[in-house]
């Protein structure tokens, strides 16, 4: 759902270029800059710097550029290319980029010519595909499906947060999902120390909330998947600090967030409406869910 793309540094460092493309990338944007190579920021800002003694670039743009490429919120939109994506520094920039194994969902080239996803950044028209991307689509109510939607952010986090209000650990229907999840982690190699689980205690006004007999279906439903050096926190809400109720459904990252309408439950033949968030919102669930409140109860599974 959210593309990786690779720019060609030589593109982003002209400031025509990175003045019109860089609101164009982040989460809520869904599409996330690869450095590619791994010294991708530092090799634009050099190039832009040559530009500048040529002509083509102010300093007051470059100086500009490193003072938006410096900052947290600009970091955000960037992910390492990652194990799969190696730079022979042999090869030209679009012949590595072109031929990495795990292909790139967009590449932005300085060379004329655009062919499949790999576009020219002076022929670019930003409402066609594949440069145009929507933030919101319907995913299958499947854990592979769930977690594929999310799993640019995913496979790049350090920080990871749940939400789902209404998580049952004997219920298979969640317990799916956060089992595929664990395995992908795996597959991916991404080592978290923690990942956090927020949900409600109760579900209705009928229910009532054991916290022993909680933590005892978590630990034999879960503790076996969890991966190895990683512990589940899981917060069992009542009421949160303004009063409410927790009720939207997301997947929370460092790097961003995402909002699924009908939940992180598995339901073979039902869709749900997956949107990317605002950074703004997502800081603001993450500040917001580990501010805490009186009426939440703790428990720690795994780790």
């Amino acid at each position: 759902m959210i593309a990786e793309c690779a720019i060609e540094p030589e593109v982003m460092a002209y400031w025509r270029h990175f003045q019109s493309l860089h609101e164009d990338f982040g989460v809520k944007q869904a599409r996330l800059i690869c450095q590619f190579p791994s010294k991708w920021r530092k090799i634009v800002i050099e190039r832009a710097g040559v530009l500048v003694q040529e002509g083509k670039n102010t300093e007051l743009q470059r100086t500009k550029m490193i003072e938006l490429m410096s900052s947290a919120r600009f970091r955000k939109k960037l992910i390492p290319a990652g194990n799969l994506r190696i730079f022979n520094g042999e090869q030209t920039w679009l012949g590595n980029a072109c031929n990495t194994a795990n292909p790139f969902d967009l590449i932005l080239k300085s060379a004329p010519g655009s062919d499949g996803n790999t576009l020219c950044a002076d022929e670019l028209i930003k409402s066609d595909p594949p440069f145009r991307r929507t933030a919101q689509n319907w995913i299958l109510r499947q854990p592979e499906k769930l977690i594929e939607a999310a799993s640019s952010i995913l496979r790049n986090s350090r920080e990871l947060m749940l939400v789902e209000p209404n998580f049952r650990a004997d219920e298979p229907r969640f317990v799916l999902t956060l089992i595929h999840l664990f395995q992908k982690m795996e597959d991916w190699g991404l080592q978290l120390p923690v990942i956090e689980l927020h949900t409600r205690k109760v579900r209705s006004e009928r229910e009532f909330f054991y916290p022993g007999n909680r933590e005892a279906l978590f630990f034999q439903s879960l503790n076996q998947h969890i991966p190895s050096r990683c512990r589940l926190q899981v917060y069992h809400w009542g009421d949160l600090p303004n009063g409410g109720k927790l009720h939207p459904r997301f997947i929370l990252t460092d790097i961003g967030g995402m909002h699924f309408d009908y939940g992180l439950d598995q339901s073979e033949n039902e869709q749900t409406l997956v949107s990317t968030l605002e950074d703004e919102i997502t800081d603001s669930l993450l500040r917001d869910l580990r501010g805490g409140a009186p009426d939440r109860h703790e428990m720690t599974i795994g780790g």
